[in-house]
């Protein structure tokens, strides 16, 4: 009777697992070296349609790492067909993660692309002592093949619904 116990325990933890739980799982533990180029989106000069040609500027969000390394200042990028960037972004006043992420670089050329939103950023919402903060964590995989050598600087694009802002990272990234 105990090891039935246990056994139906077990399986009602694992019940709560969706799709996209183990999804969210798989894609933020691949490291960068086991993704392949099918998994780095395209950067484009054209700006998406979810994003309004005039925008409000926030400063709620952040980037963290780029290739592996942290941002604190200028990352110098030699390999712009596999370029990784970790951050987050979200509405601190309103406490809320954002649903869709771009983020837009700033240089020689002006390119756009889009972030997987919607990661546990569980340091965020602490510090801001805001729980809808808690998803606002966003990867972006990126080929920036096709973009100019030169300094860019990072912006992050937040979409919400009807709220759309954008929000200056203080950060730039020198594609050689």
């Amino acid at each position: 009777m105990k090891y039935f116990f246990i056994f139906v325990v077990m399986i009602l933890s694992f019940a709560g697992c969706g799709e996209r739980n183990q999804k969210e799982v798989t894609e933020t533990s691949k490291p960068s070296s086991s993704l392949t180029a099918a998994d780095f989106v395209k950067a484009s000069t054209q700006r998406p349609a979810a994003i309004p040609a005039a925008i409000d500027t926030t400063a709620g969000c952040q980037v963290d790492w780029v290739d592996d390394k942290s941002a604190t200042k200028a990352v110098t990028i030699r390999d712009k067909t596999k370029v990784r960037m970790v951050g987050w972004a979200g509405d601190i006043v309103r406490g809320k993660s954002s649903r869709e992420v771009y983020i837009v670089l700033y240089g020689p050329q002006k390119v756009y692309f889009k972030a997987l939103a919607n990661f546990k950023r569980t340091d965020v919402f602490m510090a801001f002592k805001k729980p809808g903060l808690e998803n606002c964590g966003w990867e972006a995989s990126v080929d920036l093949s096709g973009v100019p050598a030169g300094t860019y600087y990072i912006k992050v694009i937040q979409i919400d619904g009807r709220f759309v802002s954008g929000c200056d990272t203080q950060r730039t990234i020198v594609l050689k």
